[in-house]
C-alpha cells in the first residue's frame, strides 16, 4: 500500500507489463494514496490491486489481463503477444496441438495432399482415389490431377502420375479420375469396342 502520490508513482515498475493507476482517498482535507493497481496491457496477464502484470508466455496470447493457449492451427513463438499466428496455406497442425510455441509445428502438406483451409489448418487432406498430385505445400484441391481414361488409382494421397495404372486384360476405365477398373462383360466394354 502506498502512503503518498510520489510513492505510488514509484510503483510503476512494479506493474511490469501493464498500465499503472493510483487510488486516492481524501481524509480531513489531505490527499492520501491508499493503493495502487495494475491494468495489464494486451499480451500480459495478472494485474489488479497491487499485483504485477506478467507477459503471456510463448504459445499463448492475451488481452484484457488474461492469456490463453493458442488454438490448434496457430502458434506464438514470442512472449508478450496479444494474438497467435496462423499456420500458412499448405501447412497444417495436429488438431490436438494447442499452445504451440513454434512455427515448425505447422507441418508441410506433402505432395498428394493439400491443406483443409487457406490458413490455420488442422489437417492435410489426401487427393481422392483416381487422382494424384506432385505439388506440396498448397491449399488448392485443384492440384489433384485425374488419372487419364484407361488408367486408375485405388488409393488416396497419390503423389506420382506413375501411381495411375493401366486397367489390364479384361478390365477397362472409360472415364478420367477412375478409382478402379471395370470388368469387361461378355468380352466387350459397354461401348461395344474390343
Amino acid at each position: 500500500t502506498c502512503t503518498d502520490i510520489d510513492e505510488c508513482a514509484d510503483t510503476t515498475a512494479a506493474c511490469g507489463t501493464g498500465a499503472h493507476t493510483c487510488t486516492e482517498s481524501n481524509d480531513d482535507g489531505g490527499i492520501a494514496v491508499t493503493s495502487w493497481e495494475c491494468a495489464c496491457l494486451d499480451g500480459a496477464e495478472g494485474g489488479g490491486s497491487e499485483t504485477a502484470c506478467t507477459p503471456c508466455a510463448a504459445g499463448t496470447a492475451g488481452t484484457g489481463g488474461s492469456c490463453a493457449a493458442c488454438d490448434a492451427g496457430y502458434y506464438q513463438d514470442t512472449a508478450g503477444q496479444s494474438s497467435c499466428i496462423a499456420c500458412t496455406a499448405g501447412r497444417a497442425m495436429d488438431p490436438l496441438n494447442t499452445g504451440s510455441a513454434a512455427a515448425s509445428d505447422c507441418a508441410e502438406c506433402v505432395a498428394g495432399t493439400y491443406s483443409a483451409a487457406s490458413t490455420a489448418s488442422t489437417a492435410c487432406i489426401d487427393c481422392a482415389a483416381g487422382t494424384y498430385s506432385t505439388t506440396a505445400e498448397t491449399d488448392d484441391p485443384s492440384v489433384c490431377i485425374d488419372c487419364i481414361a484407361g488408367k486408375y488409382v485405388e488409393t488416396t494421397g497419390s503423389d506420382d502420375e506413375g501411381d495411375c495404372i493401366s486397367c489390364g486384360v479384361g478390365k477397362y476405365s472409360d472415364t478420367e479420375g477412375a478409382a478402379d477398373a471395370n470388368l469387361v462383360a461378355d468380352g466387350k466394354p459397354p461401348d461395344g469396342t474390343a
